[in-house]
């Protein structure tokens, strides 16, 4: 079957042929032949067009189950970081609870380093006023928390919690 350029090309022929005879044509046979060319170029327009619209649905169908499908494949993936995250917490609780700093697999092996200190707001009410901002919400200055406590100076309902990072090598 010939191709949707092919008879549109064709279709264009036939119709300069057309307009180079002024529309007349006085051989029965060439009528004929033409007629019948006319015909097989409309059906042959007329099944690729469905054809062609077919296709696109198809297509159209196909990228809706694929973006369905990233979507649900963007949520696994977001699950399995959460899970990876959370193993990688209960392994970092385990040897905090040990007390091991380091840790050797088999394959692998895990050192706990110590990271920044973090404020912990044990009372955000017995914080004193000093230490809030004003946004269009009022929350605690945790920034000037730590860096008062870490000078010297006790506030009421603060402390601060030494964290751990957990970082993760190819045992040599």
């Amino acid at each position: 079957m010939k191709s949707l350029i092919e008879l549109v090309q064709e279709s264009t022929a036939l119709e300069q042929l057309l307009y180079e005879s002024d529309g007349i044509i006085t051989d029965e046979q060439t009528d004929s032949i033409i007629t019948q060319w006319i015909t097989e170029i409309t059906s042959g327009i007329a099944v690729k067009a469905d054809g062609y619209q077919f296709k696109m649905d198809s297509l159209e169908s196909q990228a809706t189950r694929l973006k369905d499908n990233a979507k649900k494949l963007t949520n696994t993936a977001r699950s399995l970081e959460n899970l990876a995250a959370r193993l990688k917490d209960r392994l970092k609780s385990a040897m905090i609870q040990m007390n091991k700093l380091e840790l050797e697999g088999n394959m692998y092996k895990y050192k706990l380093s110590s990271s920044a200190t973090s404020i912990h707001i044990d009372d955000e009410l017995k914080v004193p006023a000093i230490y809030t901002q004003i946004k269009t919400i009022v929350e605690i200055d945790k920034k000037l928390l730590k860096e008062t406590i870490e000078n010297g100076t006790e506030i009421a309902g603060v402390t601060l919690e030494k964290g751990f990072t957990l970082r993760t090598s190819v045992k040599k």
